[in-house]
């Protein structure tokens, strides 16, 4: 029904399905499959995050997004296995972590906690505060409907597991290297004392 050379957009957090199904629309229509990185709260109207998985013809498609999201960051996926892959993380572990945080946590005084609270868990609890805001439909498709989110979490929860079995049986020379070797990891990719400056740079700003 729509016009030639009329755009159609879909910005779904999970792209597998819905990228097929713009595949399939007709040649005189331009699909774009987006995934805006922000929400409803967002007060920046510069430097945004897109994402986007070309359909038929990238350098066009990535046009006419900088033509609606002025000044936004475009990160382009080859496909939208990538896509769900990444998000799986990025989204669905993220949510999950949080929500089970949120979870312990509403169990208790949350206010004395805070009162009493150093930088890592008033960060920890704004993260997890601020997920609960999302529609639980909204939460439970990030993490149920993406195959890779799921697979995600069950490592998580693996690790998890192998964590506390070190911890509950005292495990300390175990427990040590298994600190480590998580360090030596992330030291490989980012540099971890900046991230602890940012966060203290975060808190003094805001709070």
């Amino acid at each position: 029904h729509m016009k030639s050379g009329s755009t159609i957009a879909e910005i779904s957090s999970i792209k597998q399905d819905s990228f097929e199904a713009l595949t399939k629309v007709p040649g005189s229509i331009n699909p774009l499959c987006i995934h805006p990185m922000f929400g409803p709260g967002t007060t920046k109207k510069t430097n945004t995050k897109i994402l986007m998985v070309p359909v038929r013809n990238r350098q066009a498609e990535a046009s006419a997004v900088r033509w609606l999201f002025k000044d936004a960051k475009i990160s382009v996926f080859s496909d939208a296995k990538e896509h769900d892959r990444t998000m799986g993380i990025v989204l669905g572990l993220g949510y999950f972590t949080n929500i089970v945080f949120a979870d312990i946590i509403s169990r208790h005084e949350i206010s004395v906690l805070k009162e009493v609270a150093g930088t890592t868990f008033r960060m920890q609890s704004l993260l997890s505060e601020s997920v609960m805001t999302a529609e639980p439909e909204l939460i439970m498709a990030l993490i149920m409907e993406n195959p890779y989110a799921q697979q995600y979490i069950q490592d998580y929860i693996k690790e998890s597991s192998i964590m506390a079995s070190k911890i509950g049986s005292g495990d300390v020379k175990s427990l040590g290297t298994k600190l480590a070797s998580i360090k030596s990891r992330l030291e490989k990719q980012q540099d971890i004392q900046l991230s602890y400056k940012k966060m203290y740079e975060f808190i003094e700003k805001h709070y």
